[in-house]
């Protein structure tokens, strides 16, 4: 029994390509291939012959939280030291 697109599309909502990951974190595509080459993705994948990278979605879902989370930090600290 084959299946349908709509069935197998949550399975791959659950990974995203490099573009995908500069998109959701703010970043150049550059900057996401850089990222790749220095092992900062643990779920980091290739998919078939060709040179297609995924990352898990929760992966780059937890670094965009830790860069709010930085940034916030980095703005409340520099709020402060106007006051």
């Amino acid at each position: 029994m084959s299946q349908s697109a709509a069935d197998t599309a949550p399975i791959l909502k659950e990974w995203m390509t490099g573009s995908e990951v500069a998109d959701a974190l703010g970043i150049s595509r550059q900057h996401v291939n850089r990222m790749f080459n220095r092992g900062e993705f643990t779920t980091l994948h290739r998919l078939g012959d060709r040179p297609i990278l995924v990352v898990q979605t929760t992966e780059v879902q937890q670094k965009a939280s830790a860069r709010t989370e930085a940034a916030e930090e980095k703005a409340s600290a520099q709020a402060e030291a106007l006051t």
